[in-house]
């Protein structure tokens, strides 16, 4: 065994924020524990975006498009023919109230609305380059600029008396990537008034006509790119808005948070303990003997998602789009300490046992000394709860009623309740709680859109990272990758399992080694029921049993992520039985990984004479 420490690096350099989650709370009533099962998945189902192709969701209008090139000949006699130089196309500047978003470009270009100047070949190869970016969509943009350069690209052209040219029919093209031209002359500074007016009206229309068919626009808005603020305020929010009332009013503190995150998965490396614990707000409550390492990490992951304001995390009061509160270092709401009660009281409760069950909980050493005797009558909980639904709830209040030791308590059952629901998924029990319901009551907008998915990966890092900084003492460092690909519920558990065999078996401290690799992995691997393969060998020689099981596949070390084996073959000079881990942070090239220690990986170490990756078939 090679007996390695966690070498200190530079801490990692931030990168350009590239993702945004708007996911605020629904709160609708006190919640009963739910009977239903959900199957939690490696990763959510794709989002399918069809460029002209109407989405199934029945709240949004579908917008029919009854005219096609093809029909062109059908055009009554009035019809503008194409091309900029027809003399027969006389338009007006176009102003508020022209451009109706049930009709589709080519519907608006017949009418009169544009001026078509469409080029057939270049509307062809736009709509090949469209197609081969469909395997990997981006979030919609629009794009807007003043110049007297040609309209490189643009699809529209605005010119100076207001009328608009079309170059492009980015419906018929399917692209998604919207610019918008405004035709700049002599020493002008800025468009004239007929442009400012058409811009307006054709930004709005682009936006609508994209999110009545485009589904990565209408759950995520469209991204907007105006560097010199030509489109109103006013317009710019409606376009870059979700149509997804659940998505429209997350509050920044959870978007910064899942944008740091995202940022550091552009930077993988290293960081200090210091510097990783400063991801999750302040816990100054001592955990409970019975809470697990698990649990502990999966609260400091909804507490990051939640990213509590101001200096005390278990003070925060923030109001929800309805008016409700969500409060405390979790973002706990009426709905979930409404769910929590049912399980303690029954359901209906039975409030006569409140104080009773609050006195069990001070003599655990849960609650603070005296603080049942705050509730000798239990409609003072009732009010409690009922000023945190209308938001009435003053913050000496939350103090008195929901201090931060019963704020840990309920989070505690919570987070064990939720864990057990979705087979311990860190995104589906932070989205849980970002929504105030039980998972099994999340819609498949809430747990599968793409901004809950980056929420489920930024979750999947952060508890990743908080199981393996509990591991680490100050002075060291911890290793910051990500996996390309979502950590599977069956591999999140392995990295779980890997960490307490970890604690079982650790007889020197962080980064030291007690030669009881194979011994750890076994036990993790038979706590996540492949029992199998206690007593398979020493490290190196349990890979025949680990192969010949058909439960893994061999992967390439550049794939590697949390949940793999790690399997090094002896060498002579070096180790005599190898080494066996399991991967439990980190992604290809840069992971750390845990069997009796933990250690940074040194994939070219001389110590052994190779290494083999293996991955569980279910992960």
């Amino acid at each position: 065994m090679e007996n390695q420490g966690i070498t200190e690096v530079s801490p990692i350099q931030s990168a350009p924020p590239n993702a945004r989650i708007e996911v605020p709370p629904e709160i609708s009533g006190p919640i009963k524990p739910s009977q239903n099962k959900i199957q939690p998945a490696a990763e959510a189902a794709p989002v399918e975006v069809a460029a002209n192709k109407p989405a199934p969701n029945p709240e949004v209008v579908q917008f029919s498009n009854p005219y096609s090139k093809e029909k062109s000949d059908t055009a009554p006699e009035e019809a503008a023919e194409s091309g900029e130089s027809s003399s027969k196309q006389k338009l007006n500047p176009v102003k508020t109230g022209d451009l109706d978003a049930e009709q589709s470009v080519s519907d608006l270009t017949r009418n009169g609305k544009f001026i078509d100047n469409t080029d057939p070949v270049k509307e062809n190869d736009a709509a090949a380059k469209s197609k081969q970016l469909m395997d990997s969509p981006a979030k919609p943009t629009l794009s807007v600029e003043f110049s007297q350069e040609p309209a490189e690209n643009a699809q529209f052209s605005i010119k100076q008396d207001g009328t608009i040219k079309v170059n492009r029919d980015f419906e018929a093209s399917g692209e998604s990537d919207i610019k918008i031209h405004l035709e700049q002359s002599g020493d002008e500074s800025e468009p004239t008034s007929a442009q400012k007016e058409a811009l307006k009206e054709l930004s709005d229309y682009v936006s609508q006509r994209m999110k009545s068919t485009n589904n990565l626009a209408r759950l995520e808005g469209i991204e907007v790119v105006d560097e010199a603020n030509l489109i109103p305020d006013e317009i710019k929010n409606n376009i870059s808005r979700s149509d997804y009332p659940e998505f429209q009013d997350m509050p920044e503190q959870t978007r910064q948070a899942v944008d740091r995150v995202n940022r550091m998965r552009n930077g993988a490396g290293e960081m200090s303990v210091p510097q990783a614990r400063d991801l999750y707000p302040e816990r100054d409550v001592p955990r409970a003997a019975s809470e697990t390492d698990p649990v502990y990490a999966m609260k400091d992951t909804v507490a990051a998602l939640f990213n509590a304001e101001g200096d005390d995390p278990y003070s925060a009061m923030r109001e929800s789009r309805d008016g409700s509160l969500q409060v405390g270092r979790y973002g706990l709401t009426s709905q979930l300490i409404s769910g929590w009660l049912l399980e303690q009281l029954g359901d209906p409760p039975d409030w006569s046992k409140l104080q009773e069950l609050l006195k069990k909980l001070e003599k655990e050493g849960k609650l603070p000394k005296g603080f049942a005797d705050q509730f000798e009558n239990p409609e003072q909980m009732q009010e409690f709860l009922k000023k945190m639904q209308d938001g009435s709830l003053s913050k000496d209040e939350l103090n008195k009623f929901l201090p931060k030791e019963f704020q840990e308590t309920i989070a505690s059952d919570l987070v064990e309740k939720f864990s057990n629901e979705t087979g311990g998924d860190p995104g589906l029990v932070a989205l849980a709680f970002l929504h105030g319901k039980p998972p099994s009551e999340l819609s498949e907008a809430e747990t599968g859109s793409p901004a809950a998915q980056n929420a489920r990966r930024a979750a999947g890092d952060l508890y990743n990272l908080s199981m393996t900084t509990q591991k680490a003492g100050d002075g060291q460092n911890v290793q910051w990758a990500n996996p390309s690909d979502p950590t599977s519920p069956l591999a999140m558990k392995l990295v779980d399992a890997a960490h307490s065999a970890d604690s079982q078996y650790n007889r020197y401290g962080v980064g030291k080694s007690g030669g009881q690799c194979a011994a750890a992995v076994q036990v993790a691997l038979s706590q996540v029921g492949m029992s199998e393969f206690m007593g398979s060998g020493n490290a190196w020689d349990m890979r025949n049993a680990l192969v010949n099981s058909g439960k893994f596949e061999m992967v390439d070390a550049s794939q590697a992520r949390p949940g793999d084996l790690l399997l090094w073959k002896p060498t002579p000079g070096g180790s005599v039985y190898g080494h066996i881990e399991v991967v439990t942070a980190g992604s290809g090239g840069n992971v750390q990984a845990t069997s009796d220690f933990t250690r940074n990986v040194d994939w070219n170490s001389s110590y052994y004479g190779g290494h083999m990756v293996l991955r569980p078939k279910a992960a």
